[in-house]
């Protein structure tokens, strides 16, 4: 049973993590997708993997950190989890197919109801149906492409969904306003030659 955190704000924080884990979970079960990492290892580029884990890495923090700081809207849900589910799923070699549906389920929902989340929607269901099909296939260069696919999709539903965010203390913003000087102030400038009042005659 999931418990979410009584503040609203940290929810969709809560519902990313619970999607990271069960990706980690989903992760081990059925065939492993072929991915960038048979690939690099074919080539003999199996180092640049790191570059791969590495930028996988800065993405999903990248993501954690704007849904403490940014609203998601409409479908909060979905636009808090299919990153998520999608980095993981991507970068991580070796990840069984089962960890494709999830993310392929919210993909769909995303390209169908939400606009602003299409394209992010519809390259993250192209990106999954290849990582299933390069599995049952066996295809390291299919495979390479959901990959890359699925980060793509998972950063476009990450820059999407930024807003910029408002302030933490909306009272600041109040106080601002009322503290805030008129126009015409004239406290410490002399018009028309008059003299101040320490000065003597």
């Amino acid at each position: 049973m999931f418990v979410m955190l009584p503040y609203p704000r940290f929810r969709p924080l809560a519902i990313a993590l619970y999607a990271l884990g069960g990706t980690l979970l989903l992760g081990v079960a059925g065939p492993a997708m072929p991915g960038l990492w048979e690939l690099l290892g074919a080539l003999g580029l199996l180092p640049l993997l790191g570059l791969v884990l590495a930028g996988g890495a800065g993405l999903l923090a990248c993501h954690l950190a704007q849904l403490t700081a940014v609203p998601l809207g409409r479908a909060s849900f979905a636009k808090a989890a299919l990153p998520a589910f999608l980095i993981p799923a991507a970068a991580i070699p070796a990840m069984g197919v089962a960890a494709l549906l999830p993310p392929l389920a919210i993909a769909v929902i995303l390209a169908r109801r939400v606009p602003e989340q299409r394209d992010a929607g519809l390259i993250a269901t192209l990106g999954t149906l290849a990582g299933l099909a390069a599995a049952g296939l066996g295809n390291a260069w299919l495979g390479s492409g959901a990959s890359i696919a699925m980060l793509a999709a998972a950063w476009l539903s990450l820059h999407r969904s930024g807003k910029p965010a408002g302030n933490d203390d909306p009272g600041l913003e109040r106080m601002r306003d009322i503290m805030r000087l008129p126009e015409g102030a004239a406290y410490a400038r002399q018009r028309g030659g008059s003299r101040s009042p320490c000065q003597g005659d």
